[in-house]
């Protein structure tokens, strides 16, 4: 009796100081990402993005939605007009980034469309984590029959090419935003899923989870308490560089038509409705390609600089 409970104190004493070991490396990794140059750009881009998606209804300066045919100061063609600034010597009515084909304000398109990308991509990573976080885990644990039953199913995913995947569920789904976020969805699980069952298995026969076990530890506790936080570096870094991807796929398929509809304001859409014109009106693809790629690349910065930060190989002085 005197033996366990001094084996169950030493265990206790070990998983204090476990605790504070990983608190510390968090607090290393995060000053380390802010040594980062690659993070620290991606981070003010998303901030960026962030607040120009907060204060969008503020900012914008037209209805995205609404054409402009027959509003007041509204003269001459309306449809594809360029961009206009003032302060740069034009007199017409104030458009930064001209009108698109429907004669709407690219600029309040473009803000708006902020919100659609960002919420897009980061309610289907989220999802995806969850979901693919809860597969792989069950898997690595369970192992056997379980095991083969979940992952076979996520290698019949990863089979196909992940944007044409997503293009066959939303094309049996019908057209339209979420059910694109949901087919987007779809084909980020299999990724999750991988990482956090390779975690598992690599971790659920170490000496302290084994001590767990025999203490009576049962498997929900185990996962909780020592699995998931000593698996969720990878999931953290694939996400953040995800969400890039998934911004990326929800153009793609709104470009195509199966993602968001007219009169929504998204980029993908607004190059779509534009892509013949872009050698006569070359500014009405041009804004939301840039507002794309920026997007793109600050999650991407972000994501490197995050992988970076939370390898504890790299040597740093």
């Amino acid at each position: 009796m005197a033996s366990a409970n001094v084996s169950k104190l030493e265990l206790t004493n070990k998983e204090h100081e476990t605790s504070r070991g990983s608190s510390s490396l968090w607090v290393e990794a995060f000053k380390n990402l802010f040594r980062n140059p690659s993070a620290i750009i991606g981070m003010g881009v998303i901030g960026f993005l962030i607040l120009v998606a907060l204060t969008a209804p503020i900012v914008a300066t037209h209805d995205p939605e609404t054409p402009l045919f027959g509003a007041p100061g509204e003269t001459g063609r309306l449809p594809g007009k360029p961009p206009c600034v003032p302060a740069l010597g034009c007199d017409d009515t104030l458009h930064y980034l001209g009108l698109d084909l429907n004669a709407r304000d690219q600029f309040s398109r473009i803000l708006f469309g902020a919100r659609q990308s960002l919420f897009v991509g980061s309610v289907t990573i989220a999802v995806a984590i969850f979901a693919g976080t809860l597969l792989g885990i069950t898997a690595g644990y369970a192992g056997g029959w379980v095991d083969n039953a979940i992952m076979r199913v996520m290698d019949v995913l990863l089979a196909f090419p992940s944007l044409l995947l997503a293009i066959s569920i939303v094309t049996i789904l019908g057209p339209g935003l979420m059910n694109a976020l949901l087919g987007i969805t779809i084909t980020f699980i299999p990724q999750y899923a991988r990482l956090s069952r390779a975690s598992v298995l690599s971790l659920k026969e170490q000496e302290f989870v084994t001590a767990e076990r025999a203490l009576g530890a049962g498997p929900l506790r185990i996962v909780i308490d020592h699995i998931l936080p000593n698996s969720i570096t990878p999931i953290i870094v694939q996400g953040t560089l995800g969400i890039g991807t998934a911004v990326l796929d929800a153009a793609a398929l709104s470009f195509l038509g199966l993602g968001a509809q007219p009169p929504q304001a998204e980029w993908g859409l607004m190059l779509s409705e534009a892509r013949n014109r872009v050698f006569t009106e070359p500014h009405l693809v041009f804004f939301p390609g840039i507002a794309i790629m920026i997007t793109v690349l600050g999650f991407n910065l972000l994501g490197d600089g995050m992988r970076d930060a939370l390898d504890p190989r790299l040597n740093r002085n």
